[in-house]
């Protein structure tokens, strides 16, 4: 560093504070995307997950609700009430199960688990809603027994899958949470670190610089008042003259211009003609 010119001195701490800001610039966009697309990932697929999977749930314990009220009401209009119940619920159960294979964007075993445990659930229920639509006892009792033994432990396996799916969509939102909680810690502390070490450059480079300009202009005086006294010696100028010349005249103007090289120069000019203004004593 010290064998460069002032030129590359500027260029070179110039280039190491826009370094650091480049690199800042690029951290904090590196976690804004970061953190952008775990936030779509949670509400536009996790989310949407888990409010499907309630209301797959709530389809299902409403499918059944109507199904027993259907087999345990003796009034016929009741019972065809029920049962259209039961068609609008499974409806609605079908949609949101439809939802997951459109759009879900994740691991597909459960999924597939599910539908292929609803398809079923499904045939069973059809055949409950058959013996129920008949209306004779029979039927009912046909229903019932079908429901017992066939329907009940279908439909556990079903909610015995959604549980498990839930429980897997709950974790990843918990880890994408986690992941974003942790690049914005990191991309914190990094930020603060680039701008330490941005900050201790720029004064490094402030002081070489500093020093860079400074150390020429002190060599500078010393060369002047070298060559000042040196010249007043020549032409017989007395020691006590040209400590008072020195301090008094030449020193005050200094002091008000040391960092300045060019004053210095043309002081360095004008020595001569104070000794001569003096009479050379």
């Amino acid at each position: 560093m010290k064998n460069r010119n002032m030129k590359q001195k500027i260029t070179i701490a110039f280039g190491a504070v826009v370094i650091c800001f480049f690199v800042t610039v690029g951290a904090l966009f590196y976690g804004m995307v970061n953190i952008s697309t775990r936030y779509t990932q949670f509400y536009k697929n996790n989310h949407e997950a888990i409010v499907h999977v309630d209301k797959v749930k709530i389809y299902t314990l409403a499918t059944i609700q109507n199904m027993v009220e259907a087999m345990i009401n003796d009034d016929p209009t009741a019972t065809k009430t029920h049962l259209s119940n039961v068609d609008s619920y499974r409806a609605g159960l079908e949609e949101n199960a439809g939802w997951f294979l459109e759009n879900y964007n994740g691991d597909m075993t459960l999924v597939n688990q599910f539908h292929t445990q609803l398809q079923a659930t499904s045939e069973v229920t059809n055949k409950v809603i058959e013996y129920l639509s008949t209306g004779s006892d029979r039927a009912k009792e046909q229903a019932r027994l079908t429901f017992i033994n066939e329907f009940d432990p279908e439909v556990s396996k079903l909610e015995g899958i959604l549980d498990q799916f839930s429980d897997q969509v709950t974790d990843l939102v918990g880890n994408d949470y986690n992941s974003s909680m942790q690049t914005r810690n990191v991309l914190f502390i990094v930020g603060i670190i680039i701008v330490i070490v941005a900050l201790i450059l720029t004064v490094i480079m402030a002081t070489i610089l500093i020093r860079s300009v400074v150390e020429p202009v002190k060599q500078l005086q010393e060369a002047m008042k070298k060559m000042f006294f040196e010249h007043g010696k020549e032409i017989g100028t007395s020691e006590n003259l040209l400590n008072y010349i020195w301090k008094e005249v030449i020193g005050k103007q200094l002091g008000l211009n040391t960092a300045q090289v060019k004053p210095c120069e043309r002081m360095q000019k004008r020595c001569p003609y104070f000794l001569r203004a003096n009479g050379g004593r």
